[in-house]
């Protein structure tokens, strides 16, 4: 069975809005967009263009490939998280981005699309 486990950037600096929080994806009753952290259960209020869902996989650094997320595989393609979070659609673009990355050998996360854009529109090889 596949872990569900969402990622996004705190609004408030407080909560570190530069960092990443992990966690359940929930909304406030005013619906606001909340991650549930998992290692103190408090919800902290994340922006919500930049939640995205862990696809299921690991790069070879063992770190968990969310949506959203550039990576490189062996021989120079890059591939981002094709994948923006869609409340409906979701599922299927998280099997679709698990099924290409499944059929890659070796891949490694080098940034995402919200710290990292010039990676896209510049086409760097690394």
């Amino acid at each position: 069975m596949r872990e569900i486990l969402f990622r996004g950037k705190p609004i408030n600096k407080s909560d570190g809005a530069n960092s990443w929080i992990e966690g359940f994806y929930t909304k406030s009753p005013s619906g606001r967009t909340r991650i549930l952290t998992t290692y103190n259960a408090r919800p902290i209020e994340v922006i919500p263009e930049t939640v995205g869902q862990f696809i299921g996989l690991y790069d070879i650094n063992n770190k968990p490939i969310f949506e959203g997320d550039i990576v490189r595989t062996w021989g120079g393609t890059y591939m981002h998280g094709i994948y923006e979070f869609n409340e409906i659609e979701y599922v299927k673009d998280i099997r679709q981005a698990a099924f290409e990355l499944s059929h890659c050998e070796n891949v490694e996360i080098i940034g995402n699309i919200f710290d990292h854009p010039h990676l896209l529109k510049e086409g760097v090889h690394a």
